[in-house]
C-alpha cells in the first residue's frame, strides 16, 4: 500500500471513530431525529468512502476475498440505511443506542474482514 493510500485510509478511519463516538454521545439524552439522521448521512458516505478507497487497495494487491468483504462493506451500508429510514418516520421507535448498534456493525467488520486482509497486505509487504 502506498503512503498516500495508507494515510488517507487512516485519516478515514480515524473520521469514522470520531464519528461513532458523537453518535454513541447521542445515547444519553434526549434524541433529535432529524440531528441523528442528518449524522447518520453524513457517516454513511465517510465510511462508502472508506470503503471504496479500502477495495481499491485489495484490488490493486489481488486480495482473494474482496467479493466477501465487499459484500459486507455492502451489509453495512444497507443498515445504515434502514436505521436512516427509522430516524425520519417519526411512527417508528427510536433506540438511544444507535452508536452501539453502529460500533458492534463496525467492529465485527473488523474482526471477520479487516484482521485478515491486513495480515495479507503486511504478508505481501
Amino acid at each position: 500500500m502506498s503512503a498516500l493510500q495508507d494515510s488517507r485510509i487512516t485519516e478515514q478511519h480515524n473520521a469514522i471513530e470520531h464519528m461513532i463516538s458523537d453518535i454513541e454521545a447521542l445515547g444519553d439524552r434526549a434524541v433529535d431525529r432529524a440531528r441523528v439522521s442528518k449524522m447518520l448521512s453524513v457517516f454513511m458516505k465517510l465510511a462508502g468512502s472508506y470503503f471504496d478507497n479500502e477495495e481499491k487497495v485489495m484490488m490493486t494487491k489481488g486480495y482473494r476475498p474482496l467479493p466477501s468483504h465487499r459484500s459486507d462493506h455492502r451489509r453495512i451500508i444497507e443498515t445504515l440505511e434502514l436505521i436512516i429510514q427509522v430516524c425520519c418516520d417519526d411512527s417508528l421507535p427510536i433506540s438511544n443506542d444507535i452508536g452501539g448498534r453502529i460500533r458492534e456493525l463496525m467492529d465485527e467488520h473488523i474482526k471477520t474482514y479487516d484482521k485478515s486482509m491486513m495480515s495479507y497486505l503486511d504478508k505481501i509487504g
